[in-house]
């Protein structure tokens, strides 16, 4: 008798290491899963991003274009050069989230200078980001209906639509049609007034609303927040396991330039949690 109750007992230990070794396993699976979904979006973001470089358009006015364009900067005089150097401490400032900052920056744009939209741009994503499209359209209703700021606030107020597919098909079909009938429009840099809506203004506001309204980053942090790390049962008192102190590194990685603000409260969320946990050197306690 007490040699088969030493057998069952055996067995019933064998069938619970197989059942904690494939939760385990199913525990790395999800794990993969959602890096693999976090890399693939972070990642495509960054991307996307970096292939978002503007082109300049024939005729377009040249302080514009010296925004983003060293070579044409340098051809500049120096009061232009001043003033084209505050638009792009601004835009750095925006980019590092600090639209209330950028906005102080652009302030210094004189109301009669030829970069004064880009003052107003900046003033209106300022309200954009703060999700008031209201005060945004208002800020940017007298910019030059010619120049780039223009086409730059046009993307953010595309952003807001949720038929952007469509409209994209639709302006294919229209450009095709136009250029059937006129072979010049093909190779023209300039955007077409006649369109309200081309490729490379509907690409921009895909991107912002994705980023900015779908908020991708903020799905997949929550899925990862919740998500149970290998042997996080098995440690007593536990507030964050290294298992998870990894993911976070990986997430601000991958989202940090797209969600500083979010990357930055996690990380805040984990050194307190850190900071609480108990820790224990050597061979660990039954309490530790």
């Amino acid at each position: 008798m007490a040699s088969k109750s030493k057998k069952q007992t055996a067995q019933l230990r064998a069938q619970k290491r197989k059942r904690k070794q494939e939760k385990r396993l199913k525990q790395k699976a999800k794990t993969a899963k959602l890096k693999t979904a976090r890399g693939s979006v972070g990642q495509r973001h960054q991307e996307q991003l970096k292939r978002m470089l503007p082109t300049a358009w024939a005729g377009e006015n040249q302080t514009d274009v010296a925004i983003f364009d060293e070579a044409v900067l340098a051809t500049l005089n120096a009061q232009q050069q001043s003033a084209v150097n505050v638009v792009k401490e601004s835009l750095r400032l925006i980019e590092c989230g600090q639209p209330d900052q950028a906005d102080q920056a652009a302030a210094a744009i004189p109301r009669k200078s030829e970069l004064s939209d880009w003052r107003l741009l900046i003033r209106g994503i300022k309200f954009w980001l703060a999700s008031d499209p209201v005060a945004a359209d208002k800020a940017w209703h007298k910019l030059d209906q010619d120049r780039r700021p223009t086409r730059i606030a046009r993307a953010f107020q595309l952003a807001h639509r949720t038929d952007l597919t469509e409209l994209a098909n639709n302006t294919a079909d229209k450009r095709s049609a136009q250029d059937s009938t006129d072979a010049e429009g093909a190779s023209s840099q300039t955007p077409n007034a006649a369109l309200p809506f081309d490729d490379e203004l509907l690409r921009a506001a895909k991107i912002i609303r994705r980023m900015r309204i779908d908020r991708a980053a903020i799905r997949i942090a929550t899925a990862g927040v919740k998500q149970k790390r290998e042997y996080e049962d098995e440690i007593p008192n536990s507030t964050i396991s290294p298992e998870k102190v990894t993911w976070l590194q990986e997430f601000g990685r991958d989202f940090r330039g797209i969600e500083p603000n979010l990357v930055r409260a996690l990380e805040i969320a984990a050194l307190d949690r850190a900071y609480r946990q108990p820790y224990c050197d050597g061979k660990r306690p039954k309490n530790c």
